[in-house]
């Protein structure tokens, strides 16, 4: 199945491995595009997954019904059709994909999480949404449909980006959002990833103003892998274009030197 996978090459490789961009839900592989510049040009060659049914990545049916296992498959690929070992970076929902990638496979020599769902439920990050937006979360769990949550500006705003994020950047934000699997939503609430069976070296990022991920769920991420949490302060959950992204990316960068 065809899976788009934007790759970006250094003029000057300094870096031993590539890195995979792993989007979180709803987003594609062009979330990544000001992360892939700048890894290039610091010397770090980067390639960008579209997960199935995501961009220009084919679906392979409905979305509806794509869970786990086969977005798995597709982080799988993407590392094949790379040819050598890679360092994965991976936000929000693609962090719970890749420690459940990492308890499966132990080729990867690093790997980043970026306010990533936590290796436990992620049952109390819903629960603050519910109480923020409830008829949204009802709708969503209805319908079958979990993009619905941050169909307002409100609720996109108040979730995802900065405060101050301009209506029109809003907009353009909600256009762009693709259809989320609600399996694959169930499934994080569902079945945690173990933490006991990854061996990966592990940087574990998060976002000070991230009102989805709070930093005591990035810092429990952390202590499960046996590491500490780095905080980026005052950024959103969307932290590869939030306006301070440079600070998220060369913290990667400096971790990975």
């Amino acid at each position: 199945m065809p899976l788009e996978l934007i790759s970006k090459s250094s003029s000057v490789r300094k870096f031993r491995h590539p890195v995979l961009f792993i989007h979180g839900a709803g987003m594609t592989a062009g979330c990544w595009k000001l992360f892939q510049d700048h890894f290039s040009e610091a010397g770090c060659d980067t390639h960008a997954l579209s997960l199935r049914g995501h961009g220009s990545s084919d679906a392979d049916g409905t979305v509806l019904l794509r869970g786990c296992s086969d977005y798995l498959n597709d982080v799988r690929s993407a590392v094949e059709q790379v040819g050598e070992p890679v360092v994965i970076v991976a936000h929000s929902w693609g962090g719970y994909l890749v420690q459940r990638y990492l308890e499966i496979y132990h080729d990867c020599p690093a790997a980043v999480l970026m306010a990533s769902a936590p290796p436990a439920s992620s049952g109390p990050s819903y629960w603050s949404m519910f109480k923020k937006f409830p008829w949204l979360v009802i709708v969503a769990h209805l319908t079958l449909r979990p993009h619905h949550v941050y169909s307002t500006s409100e609720s996109m705003r108040e979730l995802l980006f900065r405060q101050d994020t301009s209506e029109s950047e809003i907009e353009e934000h909600k256009r762009a959002l693709e259809k989320i699997s609600p399996l694959l939503y169930f499934q994080t609430m569902l079945r945690a990833p173990r933490a006991d069976a990854v061996t990966t070296k592990m940087l574990v990022l998060g976002a000070d103003a991230d009102r989805i991920y709070t930093t005591d769920m990035v810092e429990s991420t952390a202590a499960a892998y046996g590491t500490e949490a780095q905080i980026i302060p005052e950024m959103c959950h969307m932290m590869m274009i939030d306006p301070d992204w440079r600070l998220a990316a060369d913290a990667i960068l400096d971790w990975l030197d």
